[in-house]
């Protein structure tokens, strides 16, 4: 089978919007997975009925990026024949980027917008058993119950047509920004509905913002999901020549919107930022902002929300001092659950208490409570604590 070069669709399927289905089809098909996505938001864009089976198809993909936009494409055409299977995905979802836009669509396809809160608050609200008992994780990558709260409310979800479901957030915020540059809520606006014809008007922002502005570009970007902000948000993400304060700001934000963006590619940047961030940010005498606002956190989030790189997240398990959170044990839990790796999990629980403990609950979230009962008479209180019914 012959592949597409990776640099091609990105600029031709911006640039011919009229590409004939049967080549875009080609693509979907044959292209890496930033090309494939370049298609689905042409069929968003074209709002094609006829692409709805496809896009159902990639609610199951391998992908957290091809998920996230295959749901907003079925979001876009809002045939309600699609709420069910929407709804029934959101539900089932790890990833919280992709649950998030999956429950968007499903508004817009016709789901009640309060069957989705309780669903997607629940996501929130997630608990792990760990070494030290019963843990929230849920708001370990960004999408705790106050940031819930806060999209809910700018992208008016509540008491919302589900037929009109955005699209008067979306006129506002294009209105605030021609008005005013600057305004950061319009940005959001837009970053959360991830119209694609925005992409481009949010790109041309950056150059212009000032600080606080390009910290809520990166969000803005994380939220909208489009391919081209790849490149922008890894510059953020290893930029060293900027003041202590900004530069771990920018870098979280940076981490955070790479995760979102959900593209595979995005993994190896991050674990070279896990490194970079522990020796020449956190590990330099006064340092004391990389400890009080550790960018790694956000990072091992990341990469859980990409579901990759499993074996680097095991190594944070047993991590309980490493940041002013108390380590970074309870977000790699929380991205180990996401990438569902139960087989390299098992030989850790031969480790140390502490290690062995956190390891069984992943295990246990992932496979339940019956899978893990050859533990519950473990001579280590804290993993048969863990294992306990």
């Amino acid at each position: 089978m012959h592949v597409i070069p990776d640099h091609l669709p990105g600029s031709l399927l911006r640039r011919f919007e009229n590409i004939p289905d049967r080549l875009l089809r080609i693509m979907f098909r044959r292209g890496s997975e930033i090309q494939r996505v370049h298609v689905i938001q042409i069929i968003a864009s074209r709002r094609a009925q006829d692409w709805r089976l496809i896009l159902s198809g990639g609610l199951s993909d391998s992908s957290p990026a091809i998920r996230r936009h295959s749901a907003r494409a079925l979001g876009a055409i809002a045939d309600q024949r699609d709420a069910a299977q929407l709804m029934k995905c959101t539900g089932m979802e790890r990833c919280d980027t992709v649950r998030f836009n999956l429950g968007l669509a499903a508004i817009q396809c016709g789901i009640d917008a309060a069957e989705l809160w309780g669903v997607l608050t629940e996501a929130a609200e997630r608990r792990m058993r760990c070494a030290y008992g019963d843990r929230a994780t849920g708001s370990s990558a960004g999408w705790g119950s106050a940031v819930l709260e806060d999209l809910w409310v700018r992208g008016e979800l509540a008491n919302t047509s589900p037929k009109y479901a955005g699209r008067s957030a979306v006129a506002k915020a294009r209105v605030g920004i021609a008005g005013n540059p600057d305004d950061r809520e319009a940005v959001l606006a837009l970053g959360l509905w991830a119209e694609p014809q925005d992409a481009e008007h949010l790109g041309s922002l950056w150059r212009a913002a000032g600080r606080r502005m390009r910290l809520t570009l990166c969000r803005a970007m994380g939220l909208h999901g489009d391919p081209r902000f790849y490149r922008r948000l890894v510059e953020c993400l290893e930029s060293v020549d900027v003041d202590p304060g900004h530069g771990f700001a920018m870098r979280t934000e940076a981490a955070i919107a790479l995760g979102r963006l959900g593209l595979r590619r995005g993994v190896r940047p991050l674990i070279r930022a896990l490194e970079t961030e522990a020796l020449e940010h956190e590990g330099r005498p006064g340092a004391g902002m990389g400890i009080q606002h550790s960018v790694r956190i956000h990072i091992l989030a990341a990469l859980g929300e990409l579901q990759a790189a499993p074996h680097v997240l095991r190594t944070y398990l047993g991590n309980t001092h490493g940041s002013a959170q108390g380590g970074f044990y309870l977000p790699a839990m929380d991205a180990l659950w996401k990438c569902g790796d139960s087989a390299g999990l098992r030989p850790l629980v031969s480790h140390n208490d502490i290690l062995a403990a956190n390891a069984l609950g992943v295990l246990r979230a992932i496979e339940g409570a019956e899978a893990i009962q050859e533990w519950v008479q473990d001579a280590r209180p804290m993993v048969a604590a863990v294992a306990a019914p």
